[in-house]
C-alpha cells in the first residue's frame, strides 16, 4: 500500500530530527558522524517549523537540494519558499514528476514561478537514470 518505492528513495539509516530545539553542538556532532538520510519530524506543513532545520542546513551546507513529494501547493511550497529565503546560494531542484499538488492550477503556477525564481525543474529520469546529482556534485567539487 501507499506510494511505490524505488531504490533511490529507500531510506538509508535514517536520523530523525525532532522539532524541539536541540543544542547546536551535539546536533552538529551527530550530523557529522551520520552517513545516512536525515528526516525532519514536523507538526505542521512547513518543514521550517522544526526549529533544527536551519542548524542542520548550516552543518551540512549542501550545494544542491533535490525536492520531491507532496503536496506541491502546501508542504513543498513552504519548503521551496523557505529554502529560497534562507539558502539563496544553494541550487534547488524540484522533481516535477515526483511532486503532486492538491490544487492542480495552483501547483502548475507554483512550478512556473519557482522556475522563474531560479529553481531548476527536473524529471525523475534526470536524477535517477542520467546521474544529475552526481554530475552536480562533480561540478561543485
Amino acid at each position: 500500500p501507499g506510494q511505490k518505492k524505488i531504490p533511490e528513495t529507500a531510506l538509508r539509516d535514517p536520523l530523525v530530527i525532532e522539532p524541539a530545539r536541540a543544542d547546536a553542538k551535539p546536533l552538529a556532532a551527530r550530523l557529522q558522524a551520520h552517513q545516512g538520510d536525515v528526516l525532519f519530524h514536523k507538526h505542521r506543513f512547513d518543514v521550517f517549523t522544526n526549529e533544527n532545520v536551519p542548524t542542520v542546513l548550516d552543518v551540512l551546507a549542501p550545494d544542491d537540494i533535490v525536492l520531491y513529494g507532496v503536496a506541491t501547493d502546501v508542504c513543498d511550497k513552504a519548503a521551496v519558499e523557505g529554502l529560497l529565503e534562507r539558502r539563496p546560494h544553494t541550487r534547488l531542484l524540484v522533481v516535477t514528476d515526483a511532486v503532486k499538488g492538491i490544487d492542480k492550477d495552483v501547483s502548475e503556477q507554483l512550478l512556473k514561478d519557482w522556475g522563474d525564481e531560479g529553481v531548476r525543474l527536473v524529471k525523475t529520469k534526470e536524477v535517477v537514470e542520467e546521474g544529475l546529482v552526481e554530475d552536480l556534485a562533480r561540478a561543485g567539487a
